[in-house]
């Protein structure tokens, strides 16, 4: 997306369809309104579980991952 197109998207709060907004990059996924209930539930579901394993992963390496990068 251009500076101008994104400073006019910002100042005039226009909307803008779901096609664009993922051809911008703005969106990574456009979900059918047929199923979307549907689809958001699992995304939502597999988001939950990542978040999940990231902070017992975390944990279990005490909290810390500085050490790791210094």
């Amino acid at each position: 997306m251009g500076y101008q197109k994104a400073v006019r998207l910002a100042l005039l709060a226009e909307k803008m369809f779901a096609k664009e907004a993922h051809d911008a990059g703005l969106v990574t996924k456009v979900l059918p309104h047929a199923s979307f209930e549907a689809e958001a539930g699992n995304l939502i579901s597999n988001y939950s579980r990542l978040a999940h394993q990231a902070s017992a992963s975390f944990k279990e390496r005490g909290g810390s991952v500085i050490s790791e990068i210094s």
